[in-house]
């Protein structure tokens, strides 16, 4: 018999138990997600998100391997978005990953995020940041933003009705 995700102990946490029937139907959107997120992608599959968005249009690199804990070097050549998904399945088959192998533009900005409850920026650069916030707020999502720059890293949340959590 297969064994099924237990979340007995997220819902032991009040806050959580309250909103446990959402996480089911929370839908978030990674945007190239295997950079400094990459985890938070697997995390949130584990975790009971119901769907997940996965958008990069790179492969995976050697030198991705030191910061990308999801991947192995058996797995260097393919598709960083495909990897994502299979590591999401190996926790929880249960939950949908929608993948787009492309880069994310002004052209399928608000395409790829206008079913996101919660759009989640690991890009690593300031064009990319500005152009997924901005859709994230027009599209009526929650932009989150994640970034490594040399050793530092920083980490916020943006609700356009309550203002920026950092």
């Amino acid at each position: 018999m297969a064994a099924a995700p237990d979340y007995s102990r997220q819902l032991l946490l009040k806050k959580l138990a309250r909103r446990g029937k959402q996480s089911s139907q929370t839908v978030e959107c990674s945007l190239s997600a295997p950079g400094p997120r990459q985890p938070g992608v697997a995390v949130s599959g584990g975790a009971g998100v119901g769907h997940l968005g996965v958008v990069d249009s790179d492969t995976l690199d050697a030198s991705n391997l030191h910061r990308q804990p999801i991947y192995a070097l058996a797995d260097v050549g393919k598709s960083k978005v495909e990897l994502a998904r299979a590591a999401v399945a190996a926790l929880n088959p249960s939950v949908v990953v929608e993948t787009h192998e492309a880069r994310f533009t002004a052209d399928n900005a608000l395409r790829l995020i206008v079913d996101c409850d919660i759009v989640v920026d690991c890009s690593d650069n300031f064009r990319a940041k500005f152009l997924i916030n901005d859709a994230a707020v027009l599209a009526g999502g929650r932009p989150c933003s994640r970034a490594c720059i040399s050793t530092k890293d920083n980490s916020k949340s943006t609700n356009p009705n309550r203002g920026m959590h950092v």
